[in-house]
């Protein structure tokens, strides 16, 4: 009797031992497939005047005194320049050209960006104003305008109604308010500036509809939807930078926006 109480004792024994085990083997398995692991992200350094945007999904191309340009890590080209005019130089061309036309005008060119709208002959669709000179736009009065005024280092954007409203600028580009692509669900090559706090954003996407590029525009940054505007996009959307290009095409273009060095 008393070897039947002992074996007895010795199963629930045994059977304890084993429920402590698996719950030990249990919550080890736990502390395995905890992921400890640091994301990985880009890392963002602040130039001087223009802050690190928290884009964790983007890399930092070029970082200088004045000037920001990222790309987003995915096999489109995606581009955006954040851009400080009181240390960097911002101008516009405004000439029918190729884009080493474009680049051999300027001194010391840091980038050139495709620019505004142009018709067949090559004139300008909305106003430009390059060092001075207005350029009326061939259908200024003819759709939701809006002009970006660059005069010595300070932005303003407004809305334009015909020529008669164009302003004296050192420099500006015209183009089309973003609500224009509303339900416009096309993708291409896009471009959309903004500007806030005295700092000008420009978004050159691939992948995006304008006003997918404008909700990045405000919802990243705070631009106000007042402050975008679509400039000219599809075949002739082109960038070079340091003599490189970011993104190439074979087409005229027949304004840039150009950055250099003061």
């Amino acid at each position: 009797m008393k070897k039947v109480l002992l074996y007895f004792l010795y199963l629930i024994a045994l059977g304890l031992f084993v429920l402590v085990l698996r719950s030990f083997r249990g919550k080890s398995q736990e502390v395995v497939v905890l992921d400890l692991s640091i994301p990985e992200q880009s890392i963002v350094t602040e130039p001087s005047g223009v802050p690190p945007p928290s884009l964790p999904l983007w890399s930092q191309m070029k970082n200088e005194p004045g000037l920001s340009i990222l790309k987003e890590d995915n096999r489109w080209k995606n581009y955006l320049f954040i851009v400080d005019p009181t240390q960097t130089t911002v101008s516009v061309k405004n000439f029918y050209g190729y884009m080493d036309d474009h680049w051999n005008q300027v001194a010391s060119p840091i980038c050139v960006i495709n620019g505004g709208f142009f018709e067949g002959d090559g004139s300008s669709t909305f106003p430009i104003i390059e060092d001075g000179q207005i350029t009326p736009g061939q259908k200024t009065d003819k759709f939701a305008t809006k002009i970006l005024y660059l005069n010595r280092g300070s932005l303003n954007i407004v809305d334009i109604l015909s020529n008669d409203q164009i302003q004296p600028s050192q420099w500006a580009i015209s183009g089309l308010n973003p609500s224009f692509y509303s339900g416009d669900l096309t993708v291409t090559n896009r471009t959309a500036i903004g500007v806030k706090d005295g700092l000008l954003y420009i978004s050159i996407t691939q992948d995006r509809t304008v006003n997918e590029v404008v909700e990045f525009l405000t919802s990243q940054f705070g631009i106000d939807r007042q402050n975008v505007i679509a400039l000219d996009s599809g075949f002739s959307t082109q960038i070079r930078c340091d003599g490189i290009d970011y993104l190439k095409s074979s087409s005229i273009m027949g304004s840039t926006i150009i950055i250099s060095n003061p």
